[in-house]
């Protein structure tokens, strides 16, 4: 995988870089926009690290809408559940704390490279809610969504659709957040999902 890590602070890219180094992923560094504008060629796809302080949403939006080769992941010095959620409406693909341990970085560049996003369960959970205002849950389509699916398995798939957390799922069904986890995991493979957003997605757009 291409990553540009985007930072005007030297030592924030070298962080990215020691954690990355040996990944297996390709490694450019931006310290401007006019650095990172001359590093994108428009055939090749393109994992973007872009530091809070190296741009601003309306430019991230602008990225994602002009360069469709191109994902963004935001670290923020200090993240927060609100500008997560408009990160996430805006298109892109994770979001965490800029200083995040090495082993989540890691593990957050893996998630991302199988072709999901990373982002705190809070701000899935705030997405999904939203989607569940704009939506009438539970119609015809929504019924051939979870047609393969247990009774119980369509009783989690609906409350992940609500934005229910493990935790809350497994108080509300009376059984362990542990049983909610073997349950999710035999739901994605029936439906073909990889993640609570993509299921609740799936639910939603067949509502």
């Amino acid at each position: 995988m291409k990553i540009i890590l985007c930072s005007a602070n030297s030592a924030v890219r070298e962080r990215w870089f020691s954690i990355l180094a040996d990944q297996n992923h390709s490694l450019y560094q931006a310290s401007s926009q006019a650095v990172l504008e001359t590093l994108i060629h428009r055939q090749e796809q393109y994992l973007l690290l872009v530091h809070q302080q190296f741009t601003d949403l309306q430019t991230i939006a602008t990225l994602c809408t002009t360069h469709k080769s191109l994902r963004i992941f935001f670290l923020s010095d200090s993240p927060d559940p609100a500008e997560g959620l408009a990160l996430l409406q805006r298109g892109t693909v994770g979001y965490a704390n800029t200083y995040i341990a090495p082993a989540r970085l890691v593990e957050a560049m893996k998630t991302v490279a199988a072709g999901r996003v990373w982002f705190e369960q809070e701000i899935i959970s705030r997405f999904i809610d939203q989607l569940n205002r704009a939506h009438t849950q539970g119609g015809a389509g929504s019924s051939l969504v979870l047609a393969p699916l247990t009774d119980r398995e369509r009783e989690i798939a609906l409350l992940v659709a609500e934005g229910l957390t493990n935790q809350t799922i497994g108080d509300r069904l009376f059984i362990s957040e542990r049983t909610v986890k073997a349950h999710l995991g035999s739901i994605f493979r029936k439906t073909g999902t990889t993640s609570r957003l993509g299921l609740a997605l799936m639910i939603q757009r067949q509502a």
